[in-house]
């Protein structure tokens, strides 16, 4: 019955367990019955809207039921009045099959009504011919549509209900300001290195990067752990994540000697943006796979190179890139995707003599 009820889990007239409060809690911030105003009633409100445990109607601050009133048929306003419109607790005693102490609890039920359902309790024209059915009270409101509890699909109230409490990763937020004259596509970024790579290792490497989870000299100083937030390379500028991938002087002479291998293989690479070499360029066709895939390597040599104090080197880079060419070339192999594989490493294959 709850449930078909527009309650307020402070309001009930029991104290539930936490766990069991919380589920009542979610419920209620989801349901279409919590959402009915205290406005003027018409046959429809009148004839929907359950008495018992509504957070409109109160005594004492808190909803009532009352059992015996239920089971005599007292569930929605509409049953406060007769088939002549006007309140039953005006009616004869010698037709009413109530007792005086059940009399008393329905003039404390409507004493307790908003006054506005209350003015208009009897003014809704003839009673409707419903038949009261429970569940046919107990719906949701998801995507501001109202959805019968047994026709409402799992999976759109799991999107519901988690819309409402996401919230933007820091991370995320960060980036998004920092690069704000730009949209960040961050569903496709996100899946990126699930599309390109294989191994889990380098998608983690990639997901650190776009948490701000990767450990830098800048982070490492603040926290008291090393002696200068300085860069491990040019030893000028604080180590963030954006003067280690992008602008120390050391990093940006690797990037552009991977532009030029680019170039001399035919991928066809004007640049590399500041956004490219973070996330990678998700809104690309040509060579998708294979690019993406190279600049996390590139990431990847970079940081190895921070964490044993060596300058990047393309020639290390690129004798990386032959390790993790023929590891891939092994894992498509023996999961019968060797055709993929060649595709998408066809340009490194084709000038394995070029450096």
């Amino acid at each position: 019955m709850v449930l078909g009820c527009g309650f307020d889990i402070k309001k009930l007239p029991i104290k539930l367990p936490r766990f069991y409060e919380e589920c009542f809690q979610i419920f209620a911030e989801h349901s279409a019955a919590t959402t009915v105003s205290v406005q003027c009633l018409n046959n429809n409100t009148r004839a929907d809207t359950i008495v018992w445990n509504n957070k409109h109607i109160c005594v004492d601050n808190k909803s009532i039921f009352h059992r015996s009133l239920f089971q005599k048929g007292i569930i929605t306003l509409e049953d406060l009045v007769s088939e002549s419109n006007d309140l039953i607790v005006k009616q004869s005693s010698n037709n009413s099959h109530f007792t005086p102490i059940e009399v008393f609890l329905l003039m404390q039920v409507i004493d307790a009504l908003p006054l506005q359902w209350r003015n208009s309790l009897a003014l809704c024209g003839q009673k409707s011919d419903k038949t009261f059915v429970l569940k046919d009270h107990i719906k949701l409101r998801l995507k501001d549509q109202e959805v019968l509890i047994d026709k409402a699909a799992s999976k759109d109230i799991y999107g519901e209900i988690r819309s409402k409490y996401e919230t933007t990763p820091t991370a995320q937020a960060k980036y998004t300001e920092q690069y704000s004259s730009v949209c960040l596509e961050w569903k496709e970024i996100y899946n990126l290195s699930f599309k390109v790579l294989n191994d889990t290792k380098s998608r983690e490497f990639q997901y650190k990067i776009l948490n701000r989870y990767l450990t830098t000299n800048a982070f490492l100083h603040k926290i008291g752990l090393t002696a200068s937030p300085l860069c491990t390379f040019c030893g000028a500028e604080s180590e963030s994540l954006e003067h280690l991938f992008i602008t120390c002087p050391f990093t940006n002479n690797f990037w552009l000697d991977f532009i030029r291998w680019c170039r001399n293989v035919n991928i066809v690479l004007d640049g590399l943006s500041n956004i490219d070499k973070l996330f990678g360029i998700w809104n690309r066709e040509d060579d998708f796979l294979l690019l993406n895939h190279l600049l996390i390597v590139a990431k990847k040599h970079i940081y190895e190179c921070r964490k044993n104090s060596t300058c990047p080197s393309f020639k290390v880079f690129y004798k990386t890139l032959a390790y993790v060419y023929q590891l891939e070339a092994q894992v498509m192999k023996s999961n019968n995707k060797e055709s993929s594989h060649n595709l998408k490493w066809r340009k490194y294959i084709d000038n394995l003599e070029q450096c």
